[in-house]
C-alpha cells in the first residue's frame, strides 16, 4: 500500500512538472512573438508611431523654431517612454520567467502585469498621437500636459517592480532567513528608482511654460534659459553642476539596478543572463533587419539609384559582397573539414574575430568609393547577413564559449541593431530632404562612426585574446623553468 502511494505521488509530481514546463514554454514564446510582431508593426507604421504625422520626417531634429523644438521634444519624450516601457516590460518579463521556471505559477501575476504594460505601450504608440492633426495640436492648450501624463507609466513600472521585489524578498526571507544587507539592497533599489522618476518628471514639469491660455515647452522659460547657458558658458559653477548631476544620476542608476548587479556577480548567473539576452537581441535584430530591407527598397530614389549605377560602382559592390561571402564560406567549411579544423578554443575565438574584422574593415574601405548612401546600405545589409551567419555557426560549433565572448557578441549585436536602425531612420529623413542625422561633422559620417565602433570593438577583443595567449605562454615557460631547476637539483644531489 505504501509503495502504491509513493508511486502515485511520483506520478502526480512528474505530471505537475510536465504542466509547468508546457506553461513556461507557452509564456516564453508568447513574449518573443509579442516582441517581434509588436516591434515590426511599430516600425512599419512609423509615420503614426515614431514621426507624429506624415510630414514629421521633415521636422525631426530641427530645433531652430519654438514650434519645431516643442514638436521634437514631445515626440522624443513619447518615443523614449513608450519604447522603454515596451522593451523593459518584455525583457524583464523574459528574464524573470527564465529564472523562475520552477515556480512559474507563483510568478504568473507579475507576468500578466508586465505583459499588460507591453500591450499598453504598444497601443499607445498608435492611439496616443496628438500631432496627427498638426495645426490643431499646436493650438491645443493642454498639449504639453498630455505628453507629461505619459511619464506616469514609468511610475506604474516602479510600483510593479516594488510589489514583485518585496513579495519574493519576504518569501525567501521566511524560507532561507536572508541577511539584513538584502533588505538594505532592496530599499536602495526601490528608492533610487522612485528618485530617478521624480528627477525626470520634475525636469519635464519645470520646462513647461505658460503663454496666455496655451502651455508650451522649450520656449523662453526661466529653467530652459538656464539649461541653454549651462553647457556653452564655461565657468566653474556650470562645470560643477554638470559633474555633480552626472555623478548623482549615475549613482542612482547603479543603486536602482544593484539587485541585478549583485546577481550578475555570480559567473553562472551572468552567463545564463547574457545567453538569454542574446536570444532577445536575435529577435530584435531579425525585426530591425526586415524593416531595414523594406526601407532601402521602398524609400524615394532607390530604383533610380540602382538604374544609374556605373560599372566602377557595380564592381565595388560585387567585390565587397564576394569577399564577405568567401570569408564566411571558408569559416563555415573549416568546421567540417578535419584537416583544417581548429580544436583549440582560444584559436577558434581568434579565427572568429579575424573573420568579422576582415568583413567590416573591407566594408569601411569599399564604402569610401561609393557615392550614394543606399549603395553603402546595400553592402551593410549583406555584411549584416554574413556576420549573423558567422555568429550562428560560432555558437553552433563551439559548446564551451566563455562569458567574455558572449559579452562581445552582445555588444556587437547591440551595435549592429543601432547601426541598422539609425541608417533606416536616416534614409527616411533624407528622402524627406532632412539631413540632420547624416553626419556627425564635416569629416565623419554616421555610417563611418558605426563602422569604426564595430571595427574597434573587434580589434580590442583580438588584443584581449593575444594578452590571454601571452599569459598562458608565460605560465608554460615559468613551469618549464621550475621543472628544469628541479631537474638540476636532483642531478646535483646524485653527483
Amino acid at each position: 500500500m505504501a509503495i502504491q502511494h509513493h508511486q502515485l505521488a511520483r506520478f502526480f509530481s512528474w505530471k505537475n512538472i510536465k504542466i509547468t514546463n508546457k506553461m513556461f514554454l507557452l509564456l516564453k514564446y508568447n513574449l518573443l512573438f509579442s516582441l517581434t510582431i509588436g516591434l515590426f508593426f511599430i516600425l512599419l507604421f512609423k509615420n503614426f508611431t515614431l514621426l507624429g504625422h506624415d510630414q514629421g520626417a521633415q521636422l525631426l531634429f530641427n530645433f531652430n523654431l519654438p514650434i519645431t523644438r516643442q514638436f521634437n521634444f514631445l515626440l522624443m519624450t513619447k518615443t523614449v517612454i513608450l519604447f522603454f516601457t515596451f522593451f523593459y516590460s518584455l525583457i524583464k518579463n523574459y528574464f524573470e520567467l527564465n529564472f523562475k521556471r520552477e515556480i512559474v505559477k507563483i510568478y504568473l501575476p507579475w507576468y500578466f502585469l508586465y505583459y499588460l504594460l507591453t500591450i499598453t505601450s504598444f497601443i499607445l504608440f498608435f492611439a496616443f498621437n496628438p500631432y496627427k492633426e498638426f495645426n490643431n495640436a499646436i493650438n491645443d492648450p493642454n498639449l504639453v500636459y498630455k505628453y507629461f501624463g505619459l511619464t506616469f507609466i514609468l511610475l506604474i513600472i516602479i510600483l510593479i517592480n516594488i510589489s514583485y521585489s518585496f513579495y519574493f524578498y519576504f518569501s525567501k526571507k521566511n524560507k532561507n532567513k536572508l541577511k539584513e544587507n538584502h533588505w538594505i539592497s532592496l530599499a536602495f533599489s526601490t528608492s533610487s528608482q522612485a528618485i530617478l522618476f521624480l528627477f525626470f518628471a520634475l525636469i519635464f514639469w519645470n520646462l513647461i511654460e505658460k503663454e496666455g491660455q496655451i502651455s508650451t515647452i522649450l520656449n523662453q522659460g526661466e529653467f530652459y534659459n538656464y539649461l541653454q547657458q549651462l553647457f556653452p558658458v564655461k565657468n566653474y559653477k556650470n562645470i560643477l553642476v554638470i559633474i555633480f548631476s552626472v555623478l548623482i544620476v549615475s549613482v542612482l542608476f547603479i543603486f536602482a539596478n544593484n539587485s541585478r548587479i549583485l546577481f550578475l556577480f555570480k559567473k553562472e548567473n551572468a552567463l545564463k543572463y547574457f545567453k538569454n539576452l542574446l536570444v532577445v537581441l536575435t529577435f530584435i535584430l531579425t525585426t530591425i533587419l526586415l524593416w531595414f530591407i523594406i526601407i532601402i527598397s521602398s524609400e524615394r530614389g532607390f530604383y533610380k539609384t540602382i538604374d544609374n549605377v556605373d560599372s566602377f560602382t557595380i564592381s565595388i559592390i560585387i567585390s565587397q559582397i564576394i569577399l564577405s561571402l568567401l570569408i564566411t564560406a571558408i569559416y563555415i567549411i573549416s568546421f567540417y573539414i578535419e584537416k583544417i579544423k581548429i580544436k583549440n578554443q582560444l584559436m577558434k575565438n581568434l579565427y572568429f574575430l579575424i573573420v568579422l574584422l576582415i568583413m567590416w574593415s573591407s566594408l569601411f574601405v569599399f564604402s569610401k568609393y561609393l557615392y550614394y548612401q543606399k549603395e553603402q546600405n546595400l553592402l551593410l545589409l549583406f555584411n549584416s547577413l554574413f556576420s549573423i551567419t558567422a555568429i550562428f555557426f560560432y555558437f553552433k560549433k563551439n559548446k564551451k564559449i566563455d562569458f567574455y565572448k558572449i559579452f562581445f557578441v552582445f555588444i556587437f549585436l547591440s551595435l549592429l541593431i543601432s547601426f541598422l536602425f539609425i541608417e533606416s531612420l536616416i534614409l527616411i529623413l533624407v528622402s524627406n530632404d532632412n539631413y540632420h542625422l547624416l553626419a556627425i561633422n564635416e569629416n565623419l559620417s554616421t555610417y563611418d562612426l558605426f563602422l569604426i565602433l564595430i571595427i574597434s570593438l573587434t580589434i580590442l577583443s583580438i588584443i584581449s585574446i593575444f594578452i590571454e595567449l601571452s599569459i598562458i605562454l608565460l605560465k608554460i615557460d615559468f613551469k618549464k623553468i621550475q621543472i628544469s631547476k628541479k631537474g638540476k637539483i636532483k642531478n646535483n644531489e646524485k653527483i
